[in-house]
Order: structure tokens, then sequence, then C-alpha cells
């Protein structure tokens, strides 16, 4: 269960993304922010290496939809992928594969794009672009928390989708899992030292699962040298 926002101020020229969902550390691998380019979340099952290449196109002057049309041919993997971005011209566009777990979408205007995915229906979409547009004189990132607020109120999980997990999981495609994203409460580590290693087990398994729904022998890695740090929103 996934939903986020991605969004454009244009009277501060700032870029925004707020993410809501279950996989752990999400901030190292799908929102991505490039200050006077735009602002791209990638999402569903996840191929961190799509928000830098919507985002490389953006700066080439490319509309977010050639953008993002041009980052997952690439992909074999695109029919289970979800990514959507804004540019500063306020300019949208998303892409929801075919594959990804109902209900997917996205609803958008203008400075503002909404996906989501593995929900029942499209109300947790647009209850969260309402949120955001309940006071268009707000800053920026209240206006983001109010969407997320908005996406909560209309929320609705259509089904439990964990299943068993294989023991012998094929090969990894690609693993970003940064612990340092994780929050480590003081007093949950001094009651378990173990808390980030059983964390961490959780979200190996995740990626394993991952992997064997979907093979994407040829992910992009030989784009990886204009992968930047400093382009990840945290």
């Amino acid at each position: 269960m996934t939903w986020s926002i991605v969004a454009f101020d244009a009277k501060t020229g700032a870029f925004g993304v707020t993410v809501f969902t279950q996989a752990f550390a999400c901030g190292g691998f799908m929102p991505w922010v490039r200050a006077h380019v735009g602002a791209v979340c990638s999402q569903s099952l996840t191929n961190p290496y799509l928000g830098p290449a919507v985002l490389d196109g953006l700066a080439r002057g490319l509309s977010p939809r050639l953008a993002i049309d041009a980052a997952v041919a690439g992909d074999e993997g695109r029919a289970v992928r979800q990514l959507h971005a804004v540019d500063r011209h306020g300019r949208f566009a998303a892409w929801t594969g075919r594959h990804c777990v109902e209900w997917a979408g996205s609803v958008g205007e203008d400075g503002v794009s909404v996906a989501g995915n593995m929900l029942s229906n499209d109300r947790v979409a647009r209850a969260t672009l309402d949120g955001y547009n309940a006071d268009r004189d707000a800053p920026l990132p209240e206006r983001m928390m109010a969407a997320l607020d908005g996406g909560e109120i209309g929320r609705e999980l259509v089904r439990d989708l964990i299943g068993p997990l294989a023991s012998e999981p094929q090969r990894m495609t690609f693993d970003l899992l940064d612990l340092r994203k994780l929050r480590v409460i003081p007093e949950q580590w001094r009651r378990d030292n173990g808390w980030l290693s059983t964390l961490r087990t959780i979200s190996r398994r995740r990626l394993d699962a991952d992997t064997l729904f979907v093979d994407t022998a040829k992910h992009l890695l030989e784009a990886a040298p204009w992968l930047s740090n400093s382009e990840r929103a945290a």
C-alpha cells in the first residue's frame, strides 16, 4: 500500500515529495528532488534508478511525460512500476504499469500529482489532492501534510497481500536499503539491541519477494555513474 504526492510551489520555486507507505526507509529510494528542475516519486515495485533518470530528462528540457516515457522504456520491469513527476513549469505526468496491484492510478493538476497503488479505489488519491488544495495560501510543507491527512481519511486497504516468502530467493536485482533513514528510538534500542537487525531481516525478505515477482535482468545499472546522493530527498 503506497500513495504519494509531488508538488511545485510557483510562488517560492520549491518542490516537495511526501510518501505514505509500508516500505522501510522509503526516503532512500522513492522520492527524488533536484533544485530548479523537478520532483519525482518512484513506487510500486520500485526501481530506484528511474527517479534520477526522469530528473535528467527534465534537466534537458523534456516535459514530465517525455522524461517518464524515456526512463521506463529501458526498464524491463516497467509493467510493475509506478512513478510520477512535476517540473519547474508546473507540468505533471504519471506512469502506472499495467501489472501494478489495484487500485493503482493517479490524479493531478497544474503543479501537483498524486499516485497510489494497492488501494481499494481512487478515493485516497482524490482525497489527497483535495487536502492539498484545501488552503492554497498555506506554505508548501503545510499543504503537503494536509494532503496526506486528507488521503488518510479516504484510505481503505483492499486486502492483506502479504504471502509466504520463498526460502530460496532468486538473484537480487538491486538493494539500496539505507538503515540510516530509519528513526531509532533510544528506549527501543536499549530494550532490544537486535531491533535494527530484525528490521533489516524483514526488509531483505521483502526485497527477495519483490525479486521473485519480477526479474529485471537489465535494470539500468549501466546508468549508475550519474546517480548523486545530493539529489535524494531526505
